[in-house]
Parts: C-alpha cells; sequence; structure tokens
C-alpha cells in the first residue's frame, strides 16, 4: 500500500507505563515534555490510568461544540475541489455529535476517517525513548512519502495549523503525520 502524508485530529494517545519508568520520567514531566516538545495542549484531553499504559482521550464536548466549525474552516485551506469535503460536512451536520466517532470508524469519506495507524512521537529519555501511539480522524491525506527520519517539521506544521485556526482549541488537536 505504501506509506501517506496525512493531517488528523488526534483523539487519543498512547503511552506505555514500562517504556516511561525505563526512561526514568514521571507522568508529569511527560505532560510537560509533551507541552514542551509536541506542543500538546493538556486541556483538550482527559487522562486515564490503566493497567499497561497511561491514555489521553480527546474530550468529547470539545469535539462535539468545536468539529463542525473547526472543519467548515479547515476543509477551504486543504482542499480546492469542495466535492472533496462537503459531503462529509453535510453527513456531519445531519447526524448527532455522539455519532461522529462511531461514522469515522466506518472510514465512511476521504476526508474523513479514522485511522488507527497515525503516527507515534517520540520523547528522548535518560536510559531508553518513550513512544506516544496516536489514533486519529484524518481529515487528508495524500501522495506516497518515504522519509528517514521526520518529526522537527511536521511538528511546525502541527503548531503553525494551531496558529492560523487559533480561535478553536480544538485545533491542538491536529497534527501532520504519515501514515499507512
Amino acid at each position: 500500500m505504501g506509506q501517506f502524508l496525512a493531517i488528523g485530529l488526534v483523539t487519543k494517545i498512547s503511552v506505555d507505563k514500562k517504556k516511561l519508568a525505563l526512561a526514568k520520567i514521571t507522568l508529569e514531566q511527560l505532560q510537560e515534555r509533551m507541552k514542551a516538545e509536541l506542543h500538546y495542549e493538556p486541556e483538550l484531553y482527559l487522562l486515564h490510568d490503566a493497567d499497561d499504559f497511561y491514555g489521553f482521550d480527546l474530550n468529547e464536548d470539545i469535539f462535539c461544540a468545536q468539529l463542525l466549525p473547526l472543519l467548515e474552516k479547515l476543509y477551504p485551506l486543504l482542499y480546492q475541489d469542495t466535492e472533496m469535503y462537503q459531503n462529509a460536512l453535510q453527513k456531519l451536520r445531519t447526524m448527532p455529535p455522539s455519532e461522529w466517532m462511531a461514522w469515522a470508524k466506518n472510514k465512511p469519506n476521504e476526508s474523513f476517517q479514522f485511522d488507527k495507524y497515525g503516527m507515534r512521537e517520540t520523547i528522548e529519555g535518560k536510559y531508553t525513548d518513550v513512544h506516544l501511539y496516536y489514533e486519529s480522524i484524518l481529515l487528508s491525506m495524500e501522495g506516497k512519502i518515504v522519509m528517514e527520519a521526520y518529526g522537527r517539521q511536521f511538528r511546525f506544521v502541527s503548531y503553525t495549523m494551531m496558529q492560523t485556526l487559533k480561535q478553536f482549541s480544538l485545533a491542538g488537536s491536529l497534527r501532520m503525520y504519515i501514515t499507512g
């Protein structure tokens, strides 16, 4: 299939507790480093403590309140052809927000689909690196891409998207990444 350049809305972040312990990073330090290095917005996510990992789930209230206005602003910036996103917007407008995530999981539209193969980001630890694994709603995907290393430029583009759409706190969950 290949790998593709994508923009998505991160709905879930998970971090392995064992790797965090090996890296000698506390949960508080992790969150501070996520803010400083990855432009993580903690108010967008709800922390849950599972047996093997820490999970950060996108706040459903913010998601439901801001998704549609954010997409109405974002899609015209991403797509020249309105046909690429109008069907997704129309469908989202006609269904209850509580069903949006389930709809995305059915991969209904090229510009709105669940992506469990979203990227991972890395925070360097003392003895090992800590990987943050993402699940997201894919909003745009194009081309095939091959890169040996990435991170800095993707974080910059993610930050730029946040600044461009700063009237929406939900823009803090936008990421550019490689999927496939």
